[in-house]
């Protein structure tokens, strides 16, 4: 198989914007005050998150990037504006909400071991006015640029709501452009019509409200309706160490994980939707979609922390474990 084109794309990311911030130490003890170990901070660093780290690894595999999404007016937010623009990444349809902070997830990690996460965040949806306003900037975006794919990243944080995600579905359809999803279970089921609706197994448990095991995630007659109530063209499901399955009108096909030494799950399923991104622009089959999705979200659940893909690393393991499998 001939290697995809993962550069020279267009994609415009538009989602829920985090800053990951991690403060790295060992424990020294037991502290005196409470029943919890006390840490000496050694060093911390920030990294851009969710919707912004999808972009960063759609940056890495070398494509063009335009976020459409939501700040604070805080110190978070202005680096975070700050950082995307180093890396070229177009921030014009990135809004500010004074009545809102940037959401900040801190992590404490001890070694290779996380401690403890800390949440700031506000999570009530966009008021009326910026809701009209966002889809505004979103519209003019298009207006100015050749798209692509659209790549949506839903965490649930207020920016897409009942109002937003129709009026953006309805952007793509108007100028002809895929839609791919990464879905949170509050809105699980209005993402309609669109390209590839990629969900992990504990966001399928929340929308539908009940444990469902993997055995039943890899059967094609409950994919089938899954995919049939999101109308969909590709249900793409991630499964962590089960790998990925995806289902289309065509039928059902697994693609198993690869073994990996796992130190950190965060931000895998951003990774895998800037791949399939990247790969519905290129045209490609979803075998290879999910093979190289596979390969990805593996890799950096390898690493400590969020971090992009490295297509180097990436191409090379394709080589070594799979085409010559």
């Amino acid at each position: 198989m001939q290697l995809p084109i993962f550069n020279g794309w267009n994609i415009l990311v538009v989602g829920d914007i985090m800053v990951d911030h991690y403060i790295y130490g060992h424990v020294s003890g037991k502290s005196p005050e409470a029943p919890v170990p006390v840490l000496e901070k050694q060093k911390d660093h920030y990294t851009p998150g969710g919707a912004a780290n999808v972009c960063m690894n759609i940056h890495s595999l070398g494509s063009n990037v335009w976020l459409a999404g939501l700040t604070g007016d805080d110190e978070e937010g202005y680096w975070l504006r700050q950082n995307l623009h180093k890396h070229g990444i177009s921030t014009h349809a990135v809004m500010i909400d004074p009545s809102r902070p940037t959401t900040l997830k801190t992590r404490v990690i001890d070694g290779n071991n996380q401690l403890l996460r800390i949440d700031r965040e506000t999570t009530r949806d966009l008021q009326e006015n910026l809701a009209r306003a966002f889809i505004g900037t979103i519209e003019t975006t298009l207006n100015q640029t050749v798209i692509h794919v659209i790549a949506i990243q839903d965490y649930n944080k207020g920016l897409l709501t009942d109002y937003t995600i129709p009026k953006i579905l309805e952007l793509g359809k108007k100028y002809g452009i895929p839609v791919v999803v990464d879905p949170k279970y509050k809105h699980f089921f209005s993402y309609q019509n669109v390209e590839v609706v990629k969900p992990n197994k504990k966001e399928i448990e929340a929308a539908l409200n009940r444990e469902i095991s993997v055995g039943v995630l890899l059967q094609s007659q409950f994919l089938d309706n899954l995919r049939n109530k999101l109308n969909c063209a590709c249900l793409m499901v991630t499964l962590s160490e089960s790998g990925i399955v995806y289902n289309t009108a065509l039928g059902t096909v697994h693609s198993p994980a690869f073994p990996r030494d796992i130190k950190d799950v965060s931000g895998a399923g951003d990774t895998v939707l800037s791949i399939i991104a990247c790969l519905t622009a290129a045209g490609c089959h979803n075998d290879d979609i999910a093979t190289w999705s596979n390969l990805a979200g593996g890799q950096v659940c390898e690493k400590l922390g969020v971090q992009p893909v490295d297509p180097k690393n990436l191409k090379e393991e394709y080589t070594e474990r799979v085409k010559n499998f």
